[in-house]
């Protein structure tokens, strides 16, 4: 899902350095880069909140990252029916290569009923 959020910030910032006219296209991608965007740091700052133990996080931190979080969720609202949010929500789905890639489990999952083996 991050390689699909950096993807789109890459095509989107291409779109906004051609200084393309102002105009809905332009509106709905700023709306899409920001919920990408936002997407993209809060995934960075889950992990640095779950694994880097040194890092102590300060409620202004937080707060701003919040405030930044209930912003993309106002973007998202405004373009959610857009087919150009639609397509990055696909985007963001395991693609068949990479599920075909995955291997399979050598034996299967055992079960509460399964009976213990001698």
């Amino acid at each position: 899902m991050k390689q699909a959020s950096e993807r789109k910030l890459s095509e989107l910032n291409d779109f906004f350095d051609r200084r393309s006219p102002e105009g809905p296209e332009r509106t709905i991608k700023y709306h899409l880069y920001n919920v990408a965007d936002t997407f993209s740091q809060a995934q960075h700052n889950r992990n640095e909140a779950d694994y880097n133990l040194l890092r102590e996080w300060q409620p202004t931190q937080v707060s701003l990252s919040l405030e930044g979080i209930a912003g993309a969720f106002k973007s998202w609202n405004t373009i959610r029916h857009e087919p150009a949010a639609r397509d990055y929500l696909i985007s963001m789905l395991p693609s068949r290569e990479r599920k075909q890639s995955e291997r399979p489990r050598s034996k299967p999952r055992p079960t509460p009923t399964d009976t213990p083996r001698s």
